[in-house]
């Protein structure tokens, strides 16, 4: 496929998109590789838009020039409101994972010991409005409980070792 026929392909591919044609992205192809221009109102359809692209044969890169924008200004506060919304949409445990923003990025903090609660939680920050980045410091932990079979085991090779058989 030559380029003309990439870009003609990439276009198209965003205008059924009915997530993405509203948009009006610019596209433009230079040997393989796929330059997107324009703005979203999330982070998770700039996310989207670079995926979808990346899909299509014979491109071999996607460079997304794509600012994320709302239609009005929002301040870090709404951001906030915004993400925890959605991080109860997404029912992420708010006793585990929440959120802190700086400038439109997102931090999430916590603990968690489910790696897929800490990837929910990161898709759905992405959704929130105003929100440009996604960063984590969240902890995975593993659940620190003995069982009793480990305690016994435990108990028996220590008294195994002091002699105590």
């Amino acid at each position: 496929m030559d380029q003309t026929e990439l870009k003609a392909a990439v276009e198209a591919l965003l205008a059924r998109d009915k997530n993405l044609r509203g948009y009006g992205i610019r596209v433009n192809v230079d040997r393989n590789t796929v330059y997107l221009t324009g703005v979203v109102d999330t982070l998770s359809e700039k996310e989207y838009l670079a995926a979808l692209v990346s899909a299509l044969p014979g491109v071999d890169r996607v460079v997304p020039d794509i600012a994320i924008s709302t239609d009005s200004a929002i301040n870090d506060g709404a951001v906030l409101a915004e993400v925890a919304e959605e991080l109860q949409v997404a029912r992420v445990d708010p006793k585990h994972i929440g959120a802190k923003v700086k400038d439109g990025v997102v931090t999430l903090i916590g603990r968690t010991d489910d790696p897929a609660e800490l990837a929910t939680a990161r898709e759905a920050a992405a959704k929130a409005r105003g929100v440009k980045g996604v960063t984590t410091t969240v902890r995975l932990r593993k659940d620190d409980r003995e069982t009793l079979a480990a305690i016994f085991h435990r108990q028996v090779k220590n008294d195994r070792e002091e002699g105590k058989d």
